[in-house]
């Protein structure tokens, strides 16, 4: 029970500080750790163990982070079956891990024949405080699953260790007070949130879909760290109100976010931009901070105690400014993955995760992502990374957004292809823009551009490309 020491250690700290609070409830530090226990007590006397898998699938993201901090003191396994996943998906998840129990705020869940327990919030917050629970050493554990932007996805089960570990790379969460775009039913935030809550920030959760209203929020709760995905840079963009913006660090997380749309979010939001690189096995990795955002779209340095490797083919490191296969080792990383022996032998070696990732280091020791492994694109021999072609696209002043890829050709191995999101769909034509791109690339402009009014994105807001690759014709060219 890790993180429930910890809330007891700020409650004597920082009895007043906001820990969660949304426009329906709003738990101080001196509250939570009581409820939490409170709750603990309850589960317990339902039949909850430490060992037990227990499925979250709770809305409000205040009772929802209650009920995941009560799960890691208990000693439980939790898993988060959100609610905008389908039924079947929501079931095959339960099956994959072992499901023994779901806690929802919905009496009419089903899960086939697995349990529920109703969530009673009144209950729980109306409760006098529970006595103090044995600090003993059990630890709960959260299962995370990796976004699957190629159709698939791994589970990784995190420890309460690992998640301190990790939380350790943000101690800055101290002095934030946190919001979060996304809500803690998807894998980063949830985890995020943990990483405030252990180091002592303060928690705001968002009031509404609509973006105007979030920020509005935002502002009146003086949030000083807003986090967001690339998808909502340009609806920041588009309000065109730096004061909106005055005294927040805005942090977009997940896809990249090229060299054109960080300064023109310097240009027209703020000059505080910081932009992260991370993966769900690892944590956090890097952090670009407003001094690094240059034509190479940077994700700076490594952070405290992360080790960032590039290498060749044969696992040799690389020079810096050469191009290879980054690895990385940090503290609190995966070392497996729950199910799936291929892919943890893949990622997973001699004490290095490989995301997959092509890039290099520069001089200064900044890490430059060139995009994945997976997505080169081989033509004639002739190596193109993905990103070279959507950096080009994405400078015309007509284009709102691009994605490279490479589809199969039976005399040329691939061809680049791309697809586009307009500013203006008639902005401008496919040809007018492949002829754009090939004064830029020479033979590495996209031989068929293709537009689409919204790009295909998953729940984080990351590209889905098997979806992009569907819009071709992968016959021979």
């Amino acid at each position: 029970m890790l993180f429930l020491n910890k809330l007891i250690e700020h409650q004597a700290s920082r009895p007043n500080f906001y820990a969660l609070a949304n426009d329906r409830r709003k738990l101080a530090y001196s509250e939570l750790a009581h409820t939490v226990q409170n709750v603990t007590h309850y589960l317990a006397s339902q039949g909850v163990l430490p060992g037990m898998v227990v499925g979250i699938s709770i809305t409000d993201e205040v009772d929802h982070m209650v009920a995941s901090l009560s799960l890691l003191a208990i000693g439980a396994v939790q898993v988060t079956l959100a609610s905008h996943e389908s039924d079947e998906a929501r079931k095959l998840l339960a099956e994959r891990v072992g499901l023994s129990l779901l806690l929802t705020d919905k009496s009419d869940v089903r899960l086939s024949n697995t349990p529920i327990l109703v969530w009673d919030d009144l209950y729980f917050y109306r409760q006098s405080v529970a006595e103090v629970l044995d600090k003993s050493d059990v630890q709960g554990m959260l299962f995370l699953s990796t976004s699957g932007t190629t159709g698939g996805s791994n589970l990784i089960l995190f420890t309460e260790q690992q998640l301190s570990l990790q939380a350790m790379r943000h101690l800055d969460y101290r002095d934030e007070r946190l919001m979060r775009i996304a809500p803690v039913e998807y894998n980063t935030s949830k985890r995020h949130r943990l990483y405030s809550l252990w180091n002592g920030g303060e928690n705001f959760f968002r009031p509404s879909s609509k973006i105007a209203e979030v920020v509005e929020y935002a502002r009146a709760h003086d949030v000083t760290c807003f986090d967001i995905s690339r998808m909502h840079v340009n609806e920041l963009i588009a309000m065109s109100n730096p004061s909106l913006f005055s005294g927040m660090r805005i942090r977009p997380g997940g896809a990249e976010v090229p060299s054109q749309l960080r300064q023109s979010f310097l240009n027209n939001v703020s000059q505080s931009l910081y932009v992260r690189y991370a993966t769900t096995e690892t944590g956090a990795i890097a952090m670009a901070t407003p001094s690094h955002h240059d034509e190479d779209a940077t994700s700076g340095y490594p952070l405290d105690d992360v080790e960032i490797q590039v290498v060749d083919h044969e696992d040799k490191i690389l020079p810096k400014g050469e191009v290879g296969e980054i690895r990385v080792s940090a503290p609190g990383m995966a070392t497996a993955y729950y199910d799936s022996v291929a892919q943890t032998q893949l990622r997973f070696r001699g004490g290095w995760f490989y995301p997959n990732d092509m890039g290099y280091i520069r001089d200064d020791g900044q890490l430059v992502i060139k995009g994945r492994k997976d997505d080169m694109i081989n033509l004639n021999g002739i190596n193109i990374f993905p990103v070279d072609i959507e950096r080009v696209l994405e400078s015309h002043p007509e284009v709102k957004r691009a994605v490279a890829l490479g589809i199969g050709s039976s005399i040329h191995g691939q061809i680049p292809v791309a697809v586009v999101e307009l500013i203006d769909v008639n902005g401008v034509t496919d040809v007018a823009l492949q002829d754009f791109a090939r004064a830029h690339l020479a033979l590495r402009y996209p031989r068929r551009i293709k537009f689409v009014e919204n790009m295909p994105i998953n729940h984080q807001g990351k590209i889905l490309r098997h979806e992009i690759k569907k819009l071709f014709v992968t016959a021979s060219q």
